[in-house]
Parts: C-alpha cells; sequence; structure tokens
C-alpha cells in the first residue's frame, strides 16, 4: 500500500488542529507497518527535516502532474473535512485512487458549503473519518438533510509528543517559583483563551469570586493558553482586578511546551471548559489524562466522548432553551463566523452550583492523581492499524461515482449542533430568580458583538424589577429567548429546578 496526501501540513503549528495533524503523521511514520511509500504533496517546498527522517517524501504540488498514481495501490488522504479541492484534482486527472479524510471543527459554514459542494466528484469507497461520535452524529445529520449516503468511520485522535510528568522535587520547586503554597489546589484551565473559539469563562470567574468570598483561601486557577491575537485574556485580568480575586487566579498568555510541562505537573485538577460548537473532540482532555488529573468537564460535544472511560471525571451539565435555534436562522446566513461563534455560545448555560460544589469539594479533600491515566484507545500505536484496515478495504473492489443528487444544498447548522452538543434543552415553563449575588452593580459587559442583538438598556430595566417567574413571563416582557439566555449564562438570572 502507497499513501500520499495533498493537504498542506507545513503550515505552523498553533492551535488544536495543526497539532493533531503534525501528530498524525509522526504516527503514521512511527506505526504505518503496511505502508511502503508516505508521499506529500504541498504548496510549497515542505522539505521537513523530522517527517524526511520518518520516511516521508515532500513534493511542491505543482510536480503532481507527472505524478502517476495508475500503478501501485495507492489511497489518497486529506487532513480535514474541506477535501473539495483533493477530490477535484483526482477526477482531472482519473486516478483510480480512494480518498479519506478526516473531520476538525464542524461549525464553520463555509467549510460545510465547500464539503456538500465536493459531494458531486467522490465515489463510493471515500471514506469520511471523524474524531469522536459527536462528529459523526452532525456529518449523519447534515448527509440526511441533503439526502446523501456516504462512508463515515469513527477513528479518535491520538496523543501528541509530550514531556514526561516533573517528579515531584522539581514539582515542589515549581510550586514555590509561582507562589503556591503547600496545602493550595491547583486548578488548571489549559487552552485557547477565546471566547469566540473556545469557551466564555465568565462562568469560571464567577465560580473563582464566590469561593474567595466564602472565605476559602487554599486554591489557585491558571488560566493558560493561545490568546488568537484576541484580548480577552486582558478582559479576564480586569475582571480580577475589579471583582478583587487577584490573589486566587493566574493568566498565562501563550505558553510554550516547557510551560505547559510545568503547568500540569503543579495542578490538582484540570478543567475542560467549553461551550462552542466547533469542539469535536477535545485533545487537550488526552494530555490531562495523560498527567493523572482529575477532571471537572462540562458535558459537551466531544468532551463527553473523550472523557466516557476516564473515572476520575466530573462532568456539569450543559444547557439550552428549546427551539433557540429559529432565532439564529437570520444571524447564522449573514454573521462572520466567529462572531457566529459567540453568539451560538451565548446560548448555552451551565448548572453553576453543581460546577462550583464540584471545585468546593476539591477543597475539603484534596484531590489525587488517578492511578488510571489515557485510554489505550487513544495511543496512537492502537491507532494507525484502524486507519490501514480502512485504506486496505477502500483498496478493495472497484469504486464508482456516487452520482450525487443532492435534494437540499441550504443545511441550517443550527437545527443540528443545538440537538447534539448540549446535555439538555429546557422548556419555556421553567422558573427563574433575578440573583443578588453582588455583581450586578459592576455592569452587565455585553459583548460589543453581541450589542446589536441583546439590548442592554432593556435588561437593566428588566432586572430593576427584580421578579421571578417563567421564561415565558421574561418573554411577554419583551426579552427575546437569546437575552434571556444571555442573562442566566452571565449569571444575572438563577434557574428554579423544580
Amino acid at each position: 500500500m502507497n499513501w500520499a496526501s495533498l493537504g498542506d501540513f507545513s503550515s505552523p503549528i498553533v492551535q488544536g488542529r495543526g497539532v493533531a495533524n503534525r501528530s498524525f503523521l509522526t504516527a503514521l511514520g512511527r506505526f504505518g507497518s503496511m505502508i511502503k511509500r508516505r508521499v506529500l504533496f504541498s504548496p510549497y517546498t515542505c522539505g521537513d527535516e523530522s517527517l524526511n527522517k520518518l520516511g516521508y517524501e515532500c513534493r511542491v504540488r505543482e510536480s503532481i502532474r507527472t505524478w502517476d498514481f495508475s500503478e501501485g495501490n495507492w489511497v489518497l488522504f486529506h487532513p480535514d473535512l474541506d477535501w473539495g479541492e483533493a477530490a477535484r484534482v483526482r477526477s482531472h486527472f482519473d486516478w483510480p485512487v480512494p480518498l479519506s479524510a478526516l473531520t476538525h471543527s464542524l461549525s464553520y459554514p463555509h467549510l460545510i458549503r465547500n464539503f456538500l459542494s465536493s459531494l458531486p466528484f467522490l465515489r463510493d469507497r471515500d471514506v469520511l473519518v471523524c474524531t469522536s461520535p459527536t462528529a459523526k452524529r452532525v456529518i449523519e445529520a447534515i448527509l440526511k438533510k441533503v439526502g446523501v449516503h456516504l462512508n463515515v468511520r469513527v477513528i479518535p485522535l491520538g496523543l501528541p509528543d509530550i514531556p514526561e510528568p516533573l517528579p515531584e522535587r522539581l514539582r515542589q520547586v515549581a510550586r514555590k517559583e509561582l507562589k503556591i503554597g503547600g496545602d493550595d489546589i491547583v486548578f488548571l484551565y489549559f487552552s485557547r483563551i477565546s471566547e469566540f473559539s473556545k469557551a466564555d469563562l465568565f462562568v469560571l470567574m464567577r465560580a473563582i469570586y464566590h469561593l474567595s468570598k466564602e472565605g476559602r483561601k487554599n486554591f489557585r486557577v491558571i488560566i493558560a493558553g493561545g490568546t488568537e491575537e484576541s484580548d480577552y485574556y486582558q478582559y479576564l485580568k480586569g475582571i480580577s482586578k475589579v471583582w478583587d480575586i487577584e490573589p486566587w487566579i493566574s493568566v498565562i498568555p501563550n505558553p510554550d511546551e516547557k510551560d505547559k510541562q510545568v503547568l500540569f505537573s503543579i495542578s490538582d485538577v484540570f478543567l475542560g471548559i467549553s461551550d462552542n460548537f466547533q469542539e469535536t473532540f477535545g485533545l487537550v482532555l488526552l494530555e490531562a489524562m495523560y498527567y493523572r488529573l482529575p477532571i471537572i468537564a462540562f458535558d459537551w460535544g466531544g468532551y463527553r466522548d473523550v472523557l466516557a472511560d476516564y473515572p476520575c471525571k466530573r462532568l456539569i451539565k450543559t444547557y439550552t432553551l428549546q427551539g433557540i435555534e429559529k432565532e439564529i436562522v437570520d444571524l447564522e446566513i449573514l454573521s462572520y463566523e466567529p462572531k457566529l461563534h459567540l453568539i451560538w455560545a451565548s446560548t448555552i448555560f451551565v448548572d453553576f452550583e453543581d460546577l462550583l460544589m464540584a471545585m468546593r469539594e476539591y477543597l475539603y479533600k484534596r484531590p489525587q492523581r488517578g492511578s488510571i491515566g489515557l485510554h489505550p484507545r487513544f495511543c496512537w500505536e492502537n491507532i494507525i492499524p484502524s486507519w490501514e484496515d480502512l485504506w486496505q478495504w477502500q483498496l478493495q473492489g472497484q469504486a464508482h461515482n456516487l452520482n450525487v443528487r443532492m435534494k437540499d444544498k441550504d443545511v441550517v447548522l443550527s437545527d443540528i449542533f443545538y440537538a447534539i452538543y448540549p446535555s439538555t434543552r429546557i422548556g419555556f415553563d421553567v422558573g427563574y430568580r433575578v440573583r443578588g449575588d453582588g455583581l450586578i452593580d459592576k455592569g452587565l459587559g455585553v459583548h460589543p458583538w453581541l450589542k446589536a442583538i441583546i439590548d442592554e438598556s432593556k435588561l437593566k430595566r428588566f432586572l430593576s424589577e427584580g421578579k421571578g417567574g417563567t421564561i415565558s413571563e421574561a418573554k411577554e416582557w419583551g426579552l427575546s429567548e437569546l437575552e434571556v439566555l444571555w442573562l442566566i449564562k452571565q449569571g444575572w438570572l438563577a434557574i428554579e429546578w423544580s
């Protein structure tokens, strides 16, 4: 079997997708026992020394015109959902090779449009591989809407190369350097620091505020990750100063690999927080499991899939409102994609009291690193054989064109996402009360991207009434579903669970 890819692996590794793709290439070079040749076609000269040592031939993509795929058993691979170009190039040259691709984020409308436009160029031996059951459910729902059958399988990502945990002596030295007391419990959030592409961390800031007001001194929350050129981390620092919680929080933008080793080693509990529809897997959870950290995570999309077999976890339920997708349809069509992600995330809230209780319990009883670490299904040596079995199946028999006739090209992603990612959708009969936790006078803090759809002055008038009721009654007051959910998410309203 021979393997080739038209995907561009030469771009810098910045976030999860780049880490995952490079990790896949490395693992394929190490454990791909059935593959004779591995060829990477890039728009650039991607002569990476580490890839050359793993047996990859790196070629400029323009040379593909002279390539002969008619001899030998070749399979073609693309590293993300946007495999349309590879399918069209194959069709143009009439190559008798099957195509496979790997999904990452599914919540970018332009990628879904490109995916749908690629369907007429696909064949019945082509396979789209999803990294999680959540991703598979999303893809199958999209295919069902357009009336197309496609081979879809689940093969997870594996653990990237990461350093070993620090020895205990060095761990204690590192904690002292960061001025962390010997009895302090360290909670670590290590992911993108972005409210529109990862998570709104306001709920975590509220939890820190409440724990501090309870008189608890023996904890520190570390928020670390890439900033994506966003100033959100500065916003978090500003909140910590206004709320007087600076002694309990550290914000570390853009840590490097050495920082990651130190932070995971010194921490006691990992916080897996995401309320974003782009989260179909959760690579950082593998790293937390590798370090045997107890995990408090949102019950969300790919996160619940990854943590299914991990015993040292606590899942915090996520909620939205029934029918909210109807209010989002026009925004999905018209909005700038990062803004759309923020709008979607603004309609998701978590059980704040459960999050607070989970953190509080670890302050009562010091967490112990688990005896069970990373599950074997996330080890590359166990994953690559699944890929080779897939490629062997693709090479069996003669492939035929799908002859696609799509019945509906306008797929509304909101209809699909709200049905799959959150734990629960609540009804309009659910009650609420206005919170009196001392934070309302700090300002509502509506994000500039949301000011056109959230009327801050109206919300202030509504909150000043200080009355409880049901969500239906809040709508009668003049609030939209999105505004009600935003108030719950930001803590101005508390759900009254019956």
